[in-house]
């Protein structure tokens, strides 16, 4: 189980806490892990890129939509893309290391 913190030093890099029948989990959106996003008037995207490179429209809504979270209770990343998890896995791992230093 993660304590309280390396829980706050989580929440400090953009994670949220979710807690609700029974569960307890740490949400992360798209645009704290480096998605960033230009848009149109109308609010469909313009331009998009991810961590630094260009990706298209299609790949930044996908993003925008994943949910991407660590499970307190057991401290366990869960994505369903790869590179966002090993992204929180990597921010995980430091909150952690700056906790017990």
């Amino acid at each position: 189980m993660l304590n309280e913190l390396t829980i706050k030093a989580l929440e400090a890099k953009g994670f949220s806490r979710w807690q609700k029948g029974g569960y307890d989990r740490l949400y992360i959106n798209a645009f704290h892990l480096g998605l960033e996003c230009a848009y149109h008037k109308t609010g469909s995207i313009k331009l998009a890129e991810f961590r630094g490179d260009h990706i298209s429209n299609s790949e930044a809504y996908r993003m925008k939509n994943e949910k991407t979270y660590i499970n307190i209770e057991n401290g366990k990343v869960f994505s369903g893309r790869d590179d966002f998890r090993a992204l929180v896995q990597e921010m995980l791992d430091e909150a952690i290391a700056s906790v017990n230093e």
